[in-house]
């Protein structure tokens, strides 16, 4: 055994394809990693799934879909570190699966076809109607997007939801003459409104519908921020899970459902606190630096999880009503003492 291991680890092809799958898994990584996300992006779902099998294609040598490829990399990148962004050629690095096919033991083709019944299958399994309806609504990639052209699968899916979110066929039948006004560039969403269109690149979806598009297409701006304000996935709730799960465990079994509740928001928040202090005092964001994090801006890691929640079921106790403490860390000086 110890002998394999020595002359797996000595052995340079063994790294060599190490590093070739470490290279066709980081758009897949990045992917998982938006997904994880709390934050609304299912309109930028359908896409960037979609662009997997594109990623594919263009490693395989397909000159066409390392066109598109590179023109998706670059989008992502502008968007993620600002328009001024200079994008090298390391970030548009495209393994070879050819090359790797050919060093390796594996038959011309495989590796290719292995990935795509992959990425099929999984989208198979994943895919709804809500995933192309919110894609259609997205207005970044409406109206950025050249290559754009709703396929039939997205627009069936567009048209069932229009369906089940709207109260009356009269409203129904409104949201779909909107979107023809959406999807032409019509009359509201005229393509000549350089601001409205250039905000969808800035802007997050469900924000864009309700600044430019809610007074003149009220049925189908409805419908849009409705769907554009899901998260992907629910990352978010397992996380509340387990805080709760931190709180109310065996130690603390007799807490009432209330005031375990209470507790939970005052714990959440106070890691957004203490997150938002952190960056101010790091000098990121812009942020005023608070008065105690100059004195010290040091956090003192001996203090034990368990006194801090000791101090918040007595502040609980003082009062069953306790209303859920709010995010804004400027009115809440008083907790960084705490934190510190």
């Amino acid at each position: 055994m110890a002998k394999t291991v020595r002359n797996n680890v000595l052995d340079d092809d063994a790294w060599l394809q190490l590093d070739f799958l470490v290279d066709i898994c980081k758009p897949i990584y990045a992917l998982l990693r938006f997904c994880d996300s709390n934050k609304p992006g299912i309109g930028k779902l359908y896409y960037r799934f979609s662009m997997l099998l594109v990623w594919v294609e263009a490693c395989f040598g397909d000159v066409d879909k390392q066109a598109v490829w590179k023109e998706y990399r670059t989008a992502l990148l502008k968007a993620e570190h600002g328009p001024r962004y200079k994008v090298t050629e390391e970030d548009l690095f495209m393994p070879s699966i050819i090359d790797a096919e050919h060093n390796s033991c594996f038959e011309a083709g495989s590796i290719k076809a292995a990935l795509i019944d992959l990425t099929t299958s999984r989208w198979n399994f994943l895919h709804r109607d809500v995933h192309g309806a919110a894609y259609c609504l997205d207005p970044e990639s409406w109206g950025h997007i050249i290559s754009h052209d709703p396929n039939g699968e997205v627009v069936l899916g567009l048209n069932r939801i229009l369906e089940r979110l709207t109260n009356s066929a009269e409203e129904c039948a409104e949201a779909r003459l909107q979107w023809l006004d959406y999807k032409l560039k019509m009359n509201s969403f005229s393509g000549t409104n350089l601001v409205m269109w250039e905000a969808a690149r800035k802007m997050p979806a469900h924000l864009w519908w309700y600044e430019f598009a809610l007074p003149k297409a009220p049925e189908l701006s409805k419908v849009a921020m409705r769907l554009l304000t899901i998260c992907t996935s629910s990352s978010g709730l397992e996380r509340a899970w387990s805080t709760y799960e931190f709180i109310h465990n065996r130690r603390r079994n007799r807490l009432r459902a209330t005031r375990a509740s209470k507790l939970v928001d005052i714990f959440s928040n106070m890691k957004l606190v203490r997150m938002k202090a952190r960056k101010a005092a790091s000098g990121l964001e812009g942020l005023p630096i608070p008065w105690m994090w100059e004195l010290d801006g040091k956090e003192d890691e001996d203090v034990e999880e368990d006194e801090h929640m000791s101090e918040l079921e007595e502040l609980v106790e003082e009062d069953d009503d306790l209303e859920m403490m709010l995010v804004d860390w400027t009115d809440l000086a008083p907790l960084y003492i705490w934190l510190l």
